[in-house]
């Protein structure tokens, strides 16, 4: 692993602010999902949760990086910090109080979608004007996924524990705790003014719309990466299911299984850091595609449960290296004056597909099982697998012109 973005002092109090806000969130996230679980014991609720979750990424997340690309990022990032600790507050006291029914907890799914597609672009977007030097971009935006699922490896088995010794209510108050750092070095940074504009918001966006229309390499790694995740979306929705119902466990065996795909996933950011160049990142992406097939087939078979870690380890590493790098490649490719779209729309497609997986995987699930539901996922992950093979040396070959 190297650190070498960790030279920047703002992007230092970045990294450790972040790490704390993004433990709370995982830790309310698996918090939510047992509680609506344990309330409705529906799979498909599971996945209508799933959908309220991330599909405001796909609507919410692309106009937010039009704001970001002409308001200021610090004003912005510290009302969404500020609500995302309002709304985790709200859903303690809902559960002192009993009452978290299945439409309160739908609703909570849909502000914590909300507040997460206005978060992610502003917190992605804000990496290159804190570390500066563009040649250090890609280990900061590895390092920044680094801390992502270092809280997804650590936050799931520490929720599985809250869960087992008190309730939900503090999983949720933790999660708002963890936001006053992050406000704390938003509160504290200052960035240099943007340029000024008189486009709205929407013309903007349409701007981008054109611009990504246009562009060769941008439409396909990112239609790529929204086709991956819309085939992965059943594992981590159903995750619930597994626990339960295939293991007959518990939150504690929810928390190990969330666990083994997010150790994966740190594994494969923490590889990232030291790829700097495009050669490196397409290797590294085609290793990404084969061991999420590799995964995905492994827990088609419904294997024993040491099997199944093993291979959701697999799974994290590989779907994490993919989305990683795409998310490296389209902010090194886009202008900066249009980097605040650009990754939005990645990140609004990234988790909007997501959910839509999520949705189709609950219905499939409840209709006709598990095992079918990922035997489809797996055919999708084939398909797309070789369109990227296909396209590969032309990728490389666009990325060395750039570099030229």
């Amino acid at each position: 692993m190297q650190l070498t973005s960790l030279r920047s002092r703002d992007f230092r109090h970045f990294f450790v602010g972040h790490a704390a806000s993004i433990l709370g969130s995982w830790i309310q996230q698996v918090a939510l999902s047992w509680l609506i679980y344990r309330v409705t014991g529906s799979a498909a609720l599971l996945g209508i949760a799933a959908v309220l979750l991330q599909l405001p990424q796909m609507i919410v997340a692309p106009l937010a990086g039009s704001l970001v690309d002409r308001y200021d990022s610090r004003k912005l990032f510290l009302i969404a910090l500020g609500a995302g600790a309002a709304l985790g507050v709200g859903l303690a006291v809902a559960v002192w109080l009993d009452m978290s029914g299945p439409i309160l907890l739908l609703v909570a799914a849909a502000l914590m979608g909300i507040f997460n597609a206005l978060e992610s672009p502003l917190r992605q977007t804000l990496i290159p004007d804190l570390v500066r030097d563009r040649a250090l971009l890609a280990n900061a935006l590895a390092l920044n996924a680094a801390v992502f699922n270092s809280a997804r490896f650590v936050g799931p088995p520490l929720a599985g524990l809250i869960l087992a010794v008190t309730s939900e209510a503090w999983c949720f108050i933790v999660n708002a705790v963890s936001y006053i750092g992050m406000m704390v070095f938003i509160w504290r940074l200052r960035l240099d003014p943007k340029p000024p504009t008189d486009r709205a918001v929407l013309g903007l966006l349409l701007d981008g719309l054109r611009h990504l229309g246009g562009h060769w390499t941008l439409k396909r790694i990112l239609g790529l990466s929204f086709t991956q995740n819309v085939a992965t979306g059943a594992v981590l929705v159903l995750l619930p299911v597994w626990a339960a119902d295939v293991y007959a466990g518990d939150s504690r065996t929810l928390g190990w299984l969330l666990g083994a795909s997010g150790a994966g996933s740190l594994c494969g950011t923490l590889l990232l850091t030291r790829m700097a160049t495009p050669p490196s990142w397409l290797r590294a992406m085609t290793a990404g595609w084969i061991l999420t097939i590799l995964g995905t087939a492994t827990l088609s078979l419904l294997p024993p449960l040491p099997v199944t870690l093993c291979a959701l380890f697999g799974f994290g590493f590989g779907l994490t290296m993919c989305n990683v790098l795409t998310n490296v490649m389209t902010q090194t490719i886009s202008p900066d004056e249009l980097r605040g779209r650009m990754i939005s729309i990645f990140i609004g497609g990234r988790w909007g597909f997501d959910a839509l997986g999520g949705l189709i995987a609950g219905a499939l699930a409840s209709a006709t099982g598990l095992r079918s539901t990922l035997v489809l996922q797996l055919v999708i992950l084939l398909a797309a697998a070789s369109f990227f093979l296909r396209i590969r040396q032309g990728l490389g070959a666009r990325f060395s012109a750039q570099e030229d």
